[in-house]
């Protein structure tokens, strides 16, 4: 825009900050999110910084950006007779593969991209051994409910392949992505009339987990070192939050104990 290139240390010393300023107005106006343009606004300072520190300019112009507020949006995630709504739909079907991915998102709380990475071999005596984020090695106990499932799964659509072939294919026999989750997952909220995305199966888990047992249980399942970090998956579902306000309810009339007037 301005004929500069920072290619060079000349080039470099030429940016002012209001060039920065105008760079992050055009930013805005190309209509980005605020996140995007903190991102990018971020990345160019953080360069500045570095060029000031090793000598090749004597201030960063990068302090005129404006930091954006970012609101973050609303997570995707089912209440539990969805979950059960979405379940009995599949079940009168023959797609054993869906049915597996959805009930291991839904009870084991396993990311899409521990779900993608998961090999036959890694499915054994009722116990599946996945890929943690931080690329750790993780072993769970896999819901008796849910391992009839795998078991028909393996048996009738994965008997030829090898131990440490992956588990979940595409049609065309390829190793399923965490893309292709999550497209399977977007497919399967349509069914029943809702936005789900992959990651509405873990915190749909982690909630229910929490309601049942306690945020000690959910973050046993989420594998997570703090709860805090667990306490951002959980989100409090309309029935719980309705049995809550039953229970506090002042307003509650369907009692005549003390309506009468002596």
């Amino acid at each position: 825009k301005y004929g500069i290139s920072c290619d060079n240390e000349e080039g470099i010393k030429q940016i002012s900050g209001a060039m920065l300023e105008e760079y992050q107005l055009d930013i805005r106006e190309s209509g980005c999110e605020p996140a995007t343009e903190n991102l990018r606004t971020i990345s160019v300072n953080t360069f500045f910084r570095w060029a000031e520190r090793v000598g090749i300019i004597d201030k960063n112009p990068g302090t005129a950006f404006v930091r954006v507020k970012v609101i973050p949006k609303e997570q995707p995630h089912l209440e539990w007779r969805q979950v059960e709504q979405l379940m009995q739909t599949y079940r009168s079907r023959e797609q054993n593969r869906d049915m597996c991915i959805l009930a291991i998102g839904f009870t084991m709380g396993l990311r899409a991209s521990g779900i993608a990475n998961l090999t036959i071999g890694d499915y054994n005596d009722g116990k599946l051994t996945y890929t943690n984020k931080g690329g750790a090695r993780k072993t769970a106990y896999v819901p008796e409910f849910v391992r009839p499932l795998i078991a028909k799964y393996i048996s009738e659509e994965r008997s030829m392949a090898e131990a440490d072939a992956p588990l979940f294919v595409s049609h065309s026999g390829k190793k399923m992505c965490r893309q292709d989750i999550s497209e399977m997952c977007r497919k399967a909220g349509a069914q029943i009339g809702v936005k789900m995305s992959a990651h509405a199966m873990r915190r749909s888990a982690l909630t229910r987990a929490s309601e049942i047992q306690g945020l000690e249980m959910a973050q046993t399942i989420a594998a997570h070192s703090s709860s805090r970090t667990t306490q951002r998956y959980i989100y409090q579902s309309a029935e719980n939050m309705n049995t809550l306000y039953s229970q506090m309810n002042p307003l509650d009339f369907s009692s005549d104990e003390g309506s009468d007037e002596e």
